[in-house]
């Protein structure tokens, strides 16, 4: 299981016409649907310069979109990930959707989930870990980014969106280390039992040795062996 860092959260493409989501996925958390597809209503096809690269923040998330061949590439990461790599993640979406989703022009919504879902899930788990992905992404120049301008209320309900998805995540958490403190707890409880085996042992030992050695005295100051001893003589 790939380890959650939180800054990858949501990747999906939409047709740029009637703006249905065709292909999504939600990397550990859950998202209202509803709320993006209302913010894809606003955008402007013929102000969506194929291959460019827009954006726009919605409280602590920040939102990429990509259009390209009648579609809308989108990710939604934290407000402080790098532009350069978001614009990164888009491009090496839409070459691998293209492979995949070929049926976007007439999919339902959710249509292609199935298909698409492995190659999202990579690319989230992939996007997600920055400290990796910076790496392979240190020659990128500075992408230029279109600012987007949202309604208050498409805002709103993008930020309640994000904050559901922010629940689920610290709760899909801590319930992850639940998980771990149980693992850990039955580890401890394992030692300390083999712990306590190891001490009775011991102690069974001390005890028999104790009862030897005292019943060696005991016969030492009896004379039992001296009587051994004549009795063999007298033999």
């Amino acid at each position: 299981m790939s380890k959650f860092y939180g800054n990858v959260t949501f990747l999906g493409v939409a047709r740029m016409t009637d703006k249905v989501i065709v292909a999504s996925v939600q990397y550990n958390v859950e998202m209202d649907l509803t709320a993006v597809v209302n913010m894809l209503k606003q955008l402007q096809e013929d102000k969506m310069t194929p291959q460019a690269h827009f954006a726009f923040e919605v409280g602590d998330k920040a939102w990429s979109l990509m259009a390209d061949q009648g579609l809308v590439f989108m990710v939604c990461t934290k407000k402080n990930y790098p532009q350069s790599i978001g614009a990164a993640c888009l491009k090496e979406l839409c070459r691998q959707f293209m492979s995949v989703g070929k049926d976007a022009s007439s999919a339902k919504p959710g249509g292609l989930d199935g298909k698409c879902k492995n190659m999202l899930e990579k690319l989230c788990g992939k996007y997600d870990n920055l400290s990796e992905v910076s790496k392979m992404h240190e020659v990128l120049q500075k992408v230029e980014t279109v600012k987007l301008t949202m309604q208050d209320n498409i805002e709103q309900a993008l930020l309640n969106c994000t904050a559901l998805e922010d629940v689920e995540g610290k709760a899909a958490r801590l319930q992850e280390d639940s998980k771990v403190f149980k693992q850990n707890a039955n580890t401890l409880k394992r030692k300390q039992w083999y712990k306590l085996i190891k001490w009775q042992i011991l102690l069974v030992c001390l005890v028999l040795f104790l009862v030897g050695g005292l019943t060696l005295v005991i016969c030492a100051e009896t004379g039992a062996f001296e009587q051994d001893d004549d009795k063999g003589k007298n033999d």
